[in-house]
């Protein structure tokens, strides 16, 4: 019987929609992993389609086993339908399962090594309830970001959940208004509200649930010192104030030139950019806090004045460690873009602050250098050095520089930890850092590495090592930051390299047209 162009035509639709069905019906069900009317009705359509296939167009039935071109057609087809039935099951399979693979250049879809961490502490649940209505833009972006601790620990359990509808269970964790985070672990809480969502939101949270210990940070302040309430977009330090509280530490202010002795409620003490000549009483202070146990960071700028540097040299004679007080001027190769005076840190030393940083840039912008001298029961581990083309200026002149005559020849440190243990004595530990500038709000903005060596210092200080680790990425857009070397090198491939290979092929390509 002869078959019409339209019904060739008709019966070529109805086996390809019918063949989508099938596919349709069969995800379905592996997907649900049984029979629902989701999965039958494409099936039992599908079939339908098909047996109106072999009505319309029996020839071409007949024609699949008769005829070796068909033969070969079905076989194309076979073929195909297989491999599409393996992307089928692979992305069922995925959909099903909780692992991912992440093969974003920066693994901006998995979470950083300290979240890993965190959560893999979890020695009980933690519920997590996401509360919204399904009104918000940004519930996707939360619960993806829920859902990756989620697959990291059993313990953490996420809901979410409309407080119209449960209006009480809302009233009883403090729940006032729509997309509000509350995760609950060994009865306590945390809440975090709009905008304070993020990797870093979700970890400190956790950070301070499991931890049943918050040290102070006793910041000193009053007396020309760094202010952590200073929110200048530049010289600010309250950026670094949020990244303290983040990681489950609390700040007390303490005016260490008024004091004779240090508060012993002070786990941490932090002096950042002193600027005045500290008295005996409180350099007293701190070398008997030093004696006692105690742990300090402390940031001195170059340049200053001698008799403020030597202050603090005094209270660090014990560490066989100085401040030299002159300035570190990197080579080119090792600055940053636009701030010659900016050292760019990319090796590191042995600390553990400076866990798993290799390779990765830090800023150190107008520092100082830190000598050191081998001193019983004290280990010393410089944490970033300059190169060895670097060179010191100790006496200040006026920019731009160069190196004269006089000035010392790198390579410097000018990040250093110490750890003192006496016998029969407390053990103490320092972290002293040339510059003040190395957390200031323009450098952690532009710079995570920094915020690492920020946070993993005091980690460092109050011996939670185990935490030391790559922060967690910041929700935000990181610009890329390049030392000058970089930047020359990205300039001359782009305007140059890359126009000539151009301008060199086509005129290759010419001249063998013209010879033939």
């Amino acid at each position: 019987m002869a078959v019409n162009a339209w019904e060739r035509r008709l019966a070529i639709a109805a086996l390809v929609l019918g063949v989508v069905l099938l596919f349709f019906g069969a995800s379905s069900i592996l997907v649900e992993q049984r029979l629902n009317s989701a999965a039958s009705y494409p099936l039992i359509a599908g079939i339908a389609l098909l047996i109106c296939y072999a009505i319309l167009d029996p020839t071409a039935v007949r024609d699949l086993v008769s005829s070796r071109r068909s033969r070969f057609g079905t076989l194309s087809v076979v073929v195909t339908a297989i491999v599409l039935g393996i992307v089928v099951m692979g992305n069922v399979l995925a959909a099903r399962s909780t692992q991912s693979l992440d093969l974003t250049r920066y693994k901006v879809n998995t979470l950083a090594p300290e979240s890993i961490q965190v959560t893999r502490r979890l020695d009980s649940d933690a519920r997590v309830t996401l509360w919204d209505n399904n009104s918000d833009p940004s519930l996707t972006t939360a619960t993806n970001l829920l859902s990756r601790y989620q697959a990291i620990s059993r313990h953490f359990k996420v809901a979410v959940t409309d407080p119209n509808f449960d209006p009480a269970s809302a009233r009883a964790q403090g729940v006032s208004s729509l997309d509000v985070i509350v995760i609950q672990y060994h009865g306590k809480s945390q809440i975090l509200s709009a905008g304070a969502q993020g990797e870093q939101d979700v970890t400190a949270a956790l950070l301070r649930l499991e931890s049943s210990r918050t040290p102070q940070v006793c910041w000193v302040g009053g007396d020309g010192e760094v202010d952590l309430k200073n929110t200048d977009s530049i010289q600010g330090y309250s950026a670094a104030a949020d990244q303290i509280i983040k990681n489950n530490y609390t700040v007390k202010d303490l005016i260490l030139a008024a004091a004779t002795t240090v508060p012993g409620d002070c786990e941490i003490v932090a002096i950042v950019g002193p600027t005045k000549q500290l008295p005996d009483s409180a350099v007293q202070a701190l070398t008997d806090y030093l004696k006692g146990g105690g742990r300090v960071l402390l940031a001195v700028d170059p340049w200053r004045d001698a008799a403020v540097t030597s202050r603090y040299n005094s209270a660090l004679t014990a560490y066989g460690l100085t401040f030299s007080g002159g300035l570190a001027v990197p080579d080119a190769a090792h600055a940053a873009r636009g701030e010659p005076t900016a050292v760019a840190v990319i090796q590191y030393g042995g600390s553990p602050i400076a866990k798993g940083l290799s390779n990765s840039v830090s800023f150190f912008p107008e520092t100082t250098t830190i000598d050191a001298t081998t001193t019983a029961d004290v280990t010393q581990t410089p944490v970033a050095r300059t190169t060895a083309e670097s060179y010191l200026i100790t006496v200040p002149r006026q920019p731009p520089f160069s190196q004269q005559a006089g000035d010392k020849q790198g390579p410097f440190t000018i990040m250093e930890t110490a750890e003192l243990a006496p016998t029969g004595g407390k053990k103490s530990r320092v972290v002293l850092v040339g510059t003040g500038a190395f957390a200031e709000n323009e450098v952690l903005q532009a710079q995570d590495v920094n915020v690492q060596l920020l946070t993993a210092s005091l980690n460092y200080l109050t011996e939670q090592e185990s935490l030391i680790s790559i922060p967690p990425k910041p929700s935000s857009t990181q610009s890329l930051s390049l030392t000058q070397e970089q930047q020359n090198l990205n300039l001359w491939i782009t305007l140059i390299a890359l126009p000539l290979l151009v301008i060199s092929g086509g005129l290759a390509v010419w001249w063998r047209r013209r010879l033939a």
